[in-house]
């Protein structure tokens, strides 16, 4: 059995239900399901993992933009479920993001976010 190691430098929140980005250039949101100051994480479904080149997300709540052009690094992406469509896990930390971008993005997880994840 492996041992869980942690590779985090800041710690992950709970995101609510409503909380989703959206990968430019694609026509589907995906549900965060837990974000901090550095990274966050997303579920989907799909038989193929995420392209490592995705550079850039924008984050939703409730279908509306929240944060714009966000650029991320892809860090890992995982099988949860496997199936006829299988559900995945993508990890991503948040790269070189400016000062205005992590003041917004701050706020959106006090807004948005709970209980340590």
């Amino acid at each position: 059995m492996s041992e869980n190691i942690e590779h985090r430098s800041s710690q992950r929140f709970q995101a609510n239900e409503r909380a989703l980005i959206l990968i430019p250039n694609e026509q589907f949101y995906y549900h965060i399901v837990d974000i901090g100051p550095k990274g966050m994480a997303f579920r989907y479904y799909g038989n193929e993992s995420i392209n490592k080149k995705v550079a850039e997300i924008d984050i939703f709540h409730n279908e509306q933009q929240y944060l714009a052009n966000i650029p991320i690094e892809v860090m890992s992406d995982i099988l949860m479920e496997d199936g006829l469509l299988s559900l995945r896990r993508c990890g991503v930390k948040f790269d070189d993001i400016s000062p205005a971008q992590q003041k917004q993005l701050n706020e959106f997880i006090e807004e948005h976010a709970c209980c340590k994840a």
